[in-house]
Formats: structure tokens, sequence, C-alpha cells
């Protein structure tokens, strides 16, 4: 399928502006980094990225340079392409059988120049992060994210289908993010964090050419905790519906040999804590409660509630 290489990009795009019915709608201020500036070790882009990542865990990265252009577009080919197959008949859907087709047959060169470039940005963040965190180079946070070492790494495109809140269950609950980074391009809102610096739940407003990065769990276990991974959950932005949403996400996560301490000064393979968090995502609902693994405290899952949209 042939897109268009000019014009606007329609994922990250803020195209479809917040009703106005819902003048309460909380949104949070995230900095801005350039991946450009970050390249060229720009000092002022440096001290922001150290600031988000360490304060907040969420910030947007602007990808709107020549360097980045195909990345952009690829974006956009992709969250097209699985469009398209979200919107087969279920009948067709199955002849996609992955038991009998295999996870990597179906990997075509749009998808792995795609994944390909955004480890790349993703590395060079984390090169970043290293300088400004002032890690020695034998324990660089790249190190723990060699090309051609085996991780859990995955990029997804993924589909919340059009739906009117009638459960607290509605949307994706309360988590922090297993992995390390995690570039996310979405064109409506629906992301929210519970933002650190007013303690309360607020929308992150898709932008056009920029990825949305959070830092996830094991980034802060491999800084030594020095970096923020921050609580979120996806639900519905106006009077409790939720549209078709499809967004494109890249998770970046340690070679599974990578070794780091929870917050408890237990040790962890990194494929051990991505098994054991998902584990947890599908335990029953007490058990989620009782234990910290999801959310980073324990008794919490900030579920969404449809009578708080507005202050949650």
């Amino acid at each position: 399928m042939q897109m268009p290489l000019s014009g606007g990009h329609k994922f990250g795009v803020a195209s479809s502006p917040i009703r106005s019915r819902a003048p309460n709608l909380v949104m949070a201020e995230l900095e801005t980094i350039s991946l450009s500036q970050l390249l060229e070790v720009d000092p002022q882009a440096m001290k922001e990225l150290e600031d988000a990542a360490t304060l907040q865990g969420f910030f947007y990265l602007d990808l709107r340079g020549s360097e980045t252009s195909r990345t952009l577009r690829d974006v956009d080919e992709c969250v097209e392409t699985a469009g398209e197959f979200y919107a087969m008949p279920f009948e067709e859907k199955l002849g996609y059988d992955i038991d009998k087709l295999g996870m990597h047959k179906l990997n075509g060169s749009l998808l792995e120049r795609l994944m390909n470039d955004l480890h790349a940005i993703g590395i060079s963040v984390l090169r970043a992060l290293s300088l400004v965190l002032r890690i020695p180079v034998e324990r660089s946070l790249e190190m723990s994210h060699r090309h051609h070492c085996s991780s859990t790494s995955a990029l997804g495109v993924l589909k919340y289908p059009r739906l009117w809140a009638e459960s607290p269950q509605l949307g994706h609950g309360a988590h922090t993010d297993v992995g390390s980074l995690t570039l996310l391009f979405c064109s409506e809102p629906g992301l929210q964090i519970l933002d650190p610096k007013t303690d309360q739940w607020a929308y992150i407003r898709p932008k056009d050419g920029h990825a949305i990065v959070n830092v996830g769990d094991s980034l802060r276990f491999l800084s030594d905790h020095r970096l923020r991974s921050c609580l979120h959950r996806v639900v519905p932005p106006v009077e409790g519906k939720i549209t078709d949403r499809l967004s494109c996400a890249c998770f970046l996560r340690p070679e599974l040999d990578a070794v780091f301490m929870d917050d408890t000064g237990k040790s962890w393979k990194s494929v051990d804590w991505h098994d054991g968090k998902y584990k947890m995502f599908r335990a029953p609902t007490e058990k989620q409660q009782q234990d910290s693994v999801l959310t980073g405290k324990a008794g919490f899952l900030g579920s969404w509630c449809p009578d708080s949209i507005w202050s949650a």
C-alpha cells in the first residue's frame, strides 16, 4: 500500500479537538524535547530530558527532522494497514492464525524497518540519559539494550473499539510499563497519567510529528531508581464514550538476561520481571490490589470511575 509522502501525519495529529462540553477535562503539561537536539548533545535539551525523565516520567519527543521523516510516514502506513485488518470480517481474520503461521512469518519490510528505526530512536534517548545521569560507560543504559541481543521488545498497533462506558473496568487499567521506554503515536486523546506534580489524573494531548515517550519499570531499576516510571491508564475522554481509537506503540525493553533490583531489593532478570508483571495483569482483581507490581502501590488499582471522569 502506498501512502502519500506529503501533508500532515495522521497519527500524532490532534485533529479531533476535545468537545467544548467537557470544560473540566484536565490536560497534562509535558516537556517537549527535540530528538535532533539530543543527537547534537544540546545542553538545554539534555537538561529538559533529565528533568522530564526524573520528575514526571513522560515527555513529548519531537521527531520533525529530516532524519525521522521516513519513520513518521512508516507509522502512518503501519496503522493504516492494521486498521484495514481490524475492519475485516471475523471469519477472514481467522485465516491469520498465529499458531499456524508463526509469530515471525508475517513480518514484512515495513514492520522490520519501523521497529529498527524506533529502536534506534530509543537508543539515542537512552544514550542521552546515560550522559546526563553520569552513568559509567560500562554500565550505560544502552548497553542493556543491544540490538543483536534477544529481548521482549515489541511493536504493536492497538485498537480500542467504540463503546459507551458502563463499567469501571473499561479501557486499560492503571499501571506502570514493564520495559524501558514506550514510544506512542496516536491521534485521539485517551491516555491519562497520574501527574506527579498534582497527584491528579490528566489527559495527554497528541501532537503532530511527536512521540509520547514514557519511562518504564526496567529503566527505573537500571538507573538505580533515579528515573520515574509514571502510572498511566486509558479511559474515555468525552462523556464516557470511547470512539474507535488506533495507536502505534513501540515497547523498548532490556535484553532478556539484563539484571536489576526492584524497590524491595530483590534481583530480577529482565525476562522474569516481564513475565511476572504480565502474569499479574491476568490475575483476579483482589490479587492485583494486594500486590504493588502493576501500579507500584499496594492496595491501589487506579480504576476509572465514570462518575468522576472530569476530576478522577
